[in-house]
């Protein structure tokens, strides 16, 4: 197995480690060095990904992680709430790490895939107000908007 090339150092993986330890040890899952590396590949870039992309990733750095050990992992972050999955339109389904990220929201270019991020206060008032005047306790939301970046808008 190829030595991890992250600073152990980052204090969010760090955390996700030990949110999934814990996670696998209070549901009966066992610890394999393939999830840890998994969750390792995701906490060292702030960017979305798919899965395909993570296999393809894993596979150029030599790691031996099946297909199907990447998709089942990526299940089981979901379920321990490490990453999130976003769907932005009719394109695959992207993921995000969710571990001491301030909520926001996305801007998404609809011709060349451009995702940017986003965060207004403004914003979090009037979801407040809405379910406020709706008598609505809301517990979360997602806004994505769909346009062109200004690249494709000036072609």
């Amino acid at each position: 197995m190829k030595e991890s090339s992250i600073n152990h150092e980052n204090t969010d993986f760090q955390s996700a480690k030990k949110v999934l330890s814990d996670f696998l040890l209070m549901n009966g899952f066992r610890k394999t060095i393939e999830r840890f590396i998994i969750l390792e590949e995701i906490y060292s870039t702030d960017e979305h990904f798919n899965v395909e992309t993570l296999y393809s990733l894993l596979k150029k750095k030599k790691y031996r992680i099946s297909r199907a050990t990447v998709y089942n992992t990526i299940q089981v972050l979901m379920k321990c709430g490490l990453i999130i999955k976003q769907q932005f339109g009719k394109t695959t389904a992207l993921f995000e790490k969710k571990l001491n990220t301030l909520h926001h929201d996305h801007l998404i270019c609809t011709e060349c895939g451009l995702i940017l991020e986003f965060s207004d206060q403004h914003l979090e008032q009037i979801m407040r107000k809405v379910g406020e005047l709706m008598d609505f306790e809301i517990h979360k939301y997602s806004l994505n908007l769909f346009g062109y970046c200004k690249n494709c808008s000036s072609n």
